[in-house]
């Protein structure tokens, strides 16, 4: 295959947008598409050495997936190293155990579902995962495990034959990316099949740059350039990704590829020592930017100043020049290494990998290091919380909810998300202290984001009328959820052609609501909007974190400010007192001043329990504390919602 300097020049302008992205400078909005870039240069690239090797009949599977882990594996396997060592020395256990996990995937190439179960791209979370940039490789790496396999196969059919089903292939992975970004969008943007179409452009440009080479048009290059930088710098987090957006940045590069002959203005542009310079390091930049930009938040909190990021894009680059020269080329080379050696060293150095991931997750996080109680685990005994226990039910709704709707009056029904499960522990025990049933089901395994604001759905209303079905006169329906639903940046890159401002999603729960209420309110059933617990604000804080300090200092730490706290919940306290005031049945419950004294509340108690297990959730024991304040608040009467 003949080199193309532009390439290396596509590639410097994939990874230099996505390292600035990352680093935080807000200009680089869209910076994120860079992965996009290097998916469409993979697309093409692979394709054409394997249409070559095809033709040339001198494809072999081994010599490919050697070829690949040659490329891939060296480099990667030594960021891991560095990253393993520095996670041991900076996480707390269970941090440390998610890393662990994540590292699992990581060298069995499923990190992107890995991320997908885990984390939002796009969220503060992801400026503390270490190993997030992996999804790409991952998909990359399924790629290339299948890709060849469907080509060699394909091949007996014909080369035009192959080419066409690539492309309705691709065409079929674009539509499932358009509808997924709308139903079901962290699958959307992590798993292969929605993102196999950019991977499948690139394949398509390689057949048709075979076909009919490489062309020479100046406006057609320069427009693939352009809309590579459109949108670099206009697309935002609030870009629904993957979907027809993405048609631009994989167009640019398409176009470049195809129109940027190598004396085109685009092609000596690319082709600028630099930027080939900048491209030969990308992989190994892409791979070392994360864990750094990671590790130095932990150390000195999410805002890095733009000094400190620039360093450490200095020192990203500094250490893409030595795995380079020392990890990447010598491994390339057939003379250095053998593929016996290859192959050997890759699974040794990936069981290794496995023996310290265990080693790690059987000591829940190295818990050794420290010597302060494990942090609670989450609940584990509440019975309709989590998908998975859901889903073992026939029927959930009746297996959740009951089905008898002629039960004695008072029973009490919780109905939200894991803002609501903290709840059960509280609530279960008025309940039980009352002699009248008690019944949760979590509405997060029921409908997709945002069922906590009760949007109107078929799964909404079907629940919901269904609790109108089975409950009975003077029961309550208690609901709550995390203030953040009403965030306006929360999975905002999600749903541009939704209602997206705050306000608009404080509208859309009241409206939603205000569809059921009078029907409530005609049954005699009594709604309580239970306004959202505790928040510790500080995103690169971890519970762990104040028990540490709690041990270390033997004073309670991770103080929560109230006014601050009450602040960002300020608009669901507004919409859910408007509901009250509007409907007789409709009450409020704030218990979050119980929680605090002389205006602050600490994750540690006094006396060194934690009380809350993750930075927005009670504890068990934290929440049955609560119990005799429910119990006083739960009442019939309209004069009791908190105001």
């Amino acid at each position: 295959m003949k080199y193309r300097t532009e390439v290396d020049g596509l590639r410097a302008l994939a990874v230099i947008p996505v390292i600035l992205f990352h680093a935080g400078f807000e200009i680089f909005s869209g910076g994120y598409i860079g992965v996009d870039i290097f998916f469409v240069i993979s697309g093409y690239l692979i394709t054409t050495i394997l249409i070559n090797d095809i033709e040339k009949e001198k494809f072999s599977i081994i010599n490919f997936y050697e070829r690949r882990a040659r490329r891939i594996l060296p480099a990667l396997f030594a960021m891991l190293f560095v990253s393993t060592i520095a996670a041991y020395a900076l996480l707390y256990p269970s941090n440390l155990e998610d890393y662990s996990k994540s590292l699992a995937y990581v060298i069995l190439f499923l990190s992107n579902i890995f991320f997908w179960k885990n984390t939002d791209y796009f969220a503060t979370e992801a400026e503390l995962t270490p190993l997030m940039h992996t999804w790409s490789l991952a998909v990359e790496e399924q790629f290339y495990l299948l890709f060849p396999i469907f080509l060699i196969l394909a091949w007996r059919f014909g080369k035009n034959r192959v080419f066409w089903i690539i492309v309705i292939m691709s065409v079929i992975s674009l539509c499932l990316s358009e509808w997924g970004w709308r139903n079901s969008s962290v699958a959307n943007f992590y798993l292969a099949p929605s993102r196999a179409w950019e991977l499948f452009a690139g394949s398509i440009f390689a057949f048709t740059v075979q076909k009919r080479g490489v062309q020479k048009n100046e406006s057609l290059a320069l427009l693939g350039l352009a809309l590579l930088i459109l949108s670099i710098f206009v697309y935002d987090t609030s870009t629904p990704f993957p979907s027809v957006y993405a048609m631009a940045p994989v167009l640019g590069v398409g176009l470049i590829l195809l129109f940027a002959d190598k004396d085109t203005l685009v092609s000596r542009l690319l082709s600028i020592k630099v930027f080939v310079g900048i491209g030969l390091l990308s992989y190994s930049a892409y791979l070392w930017h994360q864990p750094l930009f990671v590790f130095s938040r932990l150390l000195h909190g999410i805002n890095l100043s733009v000094m400190f990021s620039l360093m450490l894009i200095i020192l990203t680059f500094i250490l893409a020049l030595l795995s380079w020269k020392y990890i990447e080329q010598p491994f390339r080379d057939k003379r250095k290494f053998t593929s016996n050696q290859i192959f050997k060293y890759t699974f040794l150095i990936s069981f290794l990998y496995l023996i310290i991931i265990s080693i790690l997750l059987l000591s829940k996080g190295a818990s050794y290091r420290f010597q302060f109680p494990a942090q609670p685990e989450p609940w584990s005994d509440i019975k309709c919380h989590g998908s998975k226990k859901i889903s073992q039910y026939e029927n959930p709704l009746e297996e959740c909810l009951g089905s008898d709707g002629n039960r004695t009056n008072g029973n009490i029904y919780l109905i939200g998300d894991s803002h609501a499960a903290q709840l059960t522990f509280a609530i279960q025990s008025v309940a039980k202290k009352r002699k009248v049933d008690f019944y949760f089901i979590n509405t997060e395994s029921q409908d997709e984001y945002p069922n906590s604001f009760w949007r109107k759905s078929v799964t909404t209303d079907k629940l919901l009328d269904y609790l109108l079905s089975v409950s009975s006169a003077n029961d309550y329906f208690v609901t709550s959820f995390h203030r953040g639903h009403l965030n306006p940046r929360r999975d905002l890159h999600y749903r541009k052609d939704r209602l997206l401002a705050s306000s608009g999603k404080a509208e859309m729960f009241q409206m939603n609501m205000e569809r059921y209420l009078p029907k409530f309110e005609k049954k005699g059933i009594n709604v309580i909007l239970v306004k959202d617990g505790p928040l510790l604000n500080d995103i690169d804080t971890s519970i762990e974190a104040c028990m540490f300090r709690y041990n270390n200092d033997g004073v309670s730490s991770c103080r929560i400010a109230y006014n601050k706290d009450n602040d960002t919940r300020l608009l669901q306290s507004a919409v859910f007192d408007e509901l009250a005031r509007k409907y007789l049945n409709t009450s409020t419950i704030d218990f979050l001043p119980e929680l605090y004294d002389d205006g602050f509340f600490s994750p540690i108690s006094s006396n060194g329990e934690y009380l809350m297990f993750d930075r927005h959730h009670l504890t068990k024991n934290a929440s049955l504390s609560l119990s005799d304040f429910f119990d006083a608040k739960i009442i019939s009467q309209k004069n009791t919602t908190d105001k």
